[in-house]
């Protein structure tokens, strides 16, 4: 009977343990508001500190961190907007990162001449 309850107590905290743990964790998937497509490369950080990751090939990332239940996310990626996006306490956040309208406007610069200084 012993041997229950300590298997049934262990089991529990196993459970309990895994159930904090997964809510101190936070994933998802970047996509392009242009296509659709997977973003690899996007820089995902909690806001204020060095902890991040980045996403792979197929636009995923994950965070672990005891912090991050109550943290606000940072996404980034040239050419695109940065997106600031509050966890508050969400375990998957998925984003769709749109162009940065500053970043897509060509710039020309051209040089007319020379003067050469005696």
């Amino acid at each position: 009977m012993k041997k229950i309850r300590l298997l049934t107590l262990l089991v529990l905290g196993l459970l309990i343990g895994g159930t904090a743990y997964a809510q101190n964790r936070v994933s998802g998937v970047v996509k392009s508001s242009e296509d659709g497509q997977p973003l690899a490369g996007v820089v995902v950080q909690i806001k204020g500190t060095n902890i991040g990751a980045l996403t792979g090939a197929d636009g995923a990332y994950t965070i672990n961190n005891a912090s991050v239940a109550n943290s606000t996310l940072v996404f980034s990626f040239a050419g695109m907007a940065r997106q600031e996006i509050p966890v508050a306490g969400k375990t998957t956040i998925n984003v769709t990162m749109q162009p940065d309208a500053l970043q897509t406007e060509a710039v020309t610069v051209t040089a007319l001449g020379g003067r050469k200084q005696n």
